[in-house]
């Protein structure tokens, strides 16, 4: 009876390691794909999104995104982010996750950034339809907006 128990315990790990690496690969293979796509885009975006200009802002982003967000509720939005400044700094990319679904994928990632008024940590999420990026979402955190 206990040798039953250990094969089946045995059993159920190798099957949750498998399970748990396979989705690890999965991870580092989609990223390594983004690596030369997403990453310059992310680059060149989150400076101009820095402007702090709602029309050049929503230029960037998507359709999905804009559709949950008024122009004005933007515009207050963007106004509430500029308080943090201009962009000082911005660090390297860091990959999060990827959401797969029927007709689109969103990938995800955090960026640490300078501000005028101090550090800030970016959280991006980009729409990607055939290989041509918008924001889907743009988040900032820094102890600037929090005054």
């Amino acid at each position: 009876m206990k040798k039953k128990i250990l094969i089946m315990i045995c059993v159920l790990l190798s099957v949750g390691l498998t399970i748990t690496g396979g989705f690890k690969y999965f991870s580092i293979q989609k990223e390594a794909q983004y690596l030369a796509t997403a990453v310059p885009y992310i680059k060149q975006v989150i400076p101009e999104i820095s402007k702090w200009d709602p029309v050049l802002a929503r230029s960037h982003m998507s359709a999905e995104f804009m559709q949950k967000t008024s122009a004005e509720n933007f515009a207050n939005i963007i106004r509430v982010m500029s308080k943090i400044g201009a962009l000082q700094e911005l660090g390297e990319p860091h990959f999060e996750e990827i959401y797969a679904g029927d007709k689109q994928t969103v990938v995800s990632y955090t960026i640490k950034a300078r501000y005028a008024t101090g550090d800030a940590k970016i959280t991006l999420a980009l729409l990607d339809k055939d290989g041509v990026f918008k924001v889907y979402r743009f988040n900032v955190e820094s102890a600037a907006l929090a005054r």
